[in-house]
């Protein structure tokens, strides 16, 4: 009986762990429940301990902040490194889905500070392109700048530390797909990049950037 149930566990993890890498985070979300029964069946505290964690990143991949909350008070008697860092990205879910923007920002930059005390280098490039994006869409063009760039220069030393050039490809995936998803939102495509790239061709630097018009709107 044992061991139908860690395997069944075992199994269920590495299906979510394939979910989420093909951005399929609320399905994701599912499955980690499934895992964290099996565990609990099991009496496995310390994986109990790695799937909630995994799984409160999923809600807040998926963009639910309120269910990454909740799961949170599983995480809570385990005390695990991280444990801040993932509050403060579930508040600003929560703070963004409420159009609570100052808070949704105060709450990623306490969750990105956090990150580096930590020296946890995927929660922080997570942290910086939200932030990034977040500032991007209040107009703050300069401040969105720096943690995109930071996002770029994380995605390297990422790869670099773990010896991988796919690695690279992975992280530079994630930060695409989310610029996609941006696009999305304003009714652009990544054509219209395209153009703007093959525009900025025929221009300086200078040039370029006295042409660069003003940020949409997002209340």
């Amino acid at each position: 009986m044992g061991g139908d149930v860690l395997g069944a566990a075992q199994a269920y993890e590495k299906e979510a762990i394939a979910l989420s890498s093909r951005e399929e985070h609320v399905a994701a979300t599912v499955i980690w429940g499934r895992a964290a029964q099996a565990w609990q069946m099991l009496r496995d505290e310390q994986a109990l301990c790695r799937v909630a964690i995994a799984r409160t990143e999923a809600f807040l991949a998926a963009g639910n902040g309120k269910a990454a909350t909740e799961e949170l008070s599983a995480l809570e008697r385990f005390e695990p490194a991280g444990l801040d860092g993932l509050r403060a990205r579930a508040m600003a879910a929560v703070a963004s889905s409420q159009s609570n923007w100052d808070l949704a920002i105060q709450s990623l930059l306490r969750a990105s500070a956090l990150a580096v005390d930590n020296l946890d280098q995927q929660a922080w490039f997570d942290v910086e392109f939200c932030l990034g994006e977040l500032l991007y869409r209040r107009g703050e063009l300069g401040a969105a700048e720096s943690h995109a760039t930071t996002c770029l220069d994380l995605a390297i030393s990422i790869a670099d530390s773990r010896g991988e050039r796919a690695t690279l490809v992975h992280e530079t995936a994630d930060l695409w797909f989310h610029c996609m998803v941006m696009l999305a939102e304003f009714e652009l495509s990544s054509a219209d990049v395209i153009e703007e790239l093959e525009r900025r061709f025929d221009l300086s630097g200078l040039a370029e950037k006295a042409t660069r018009g003003a940020p949409p709107d997002v209340d």
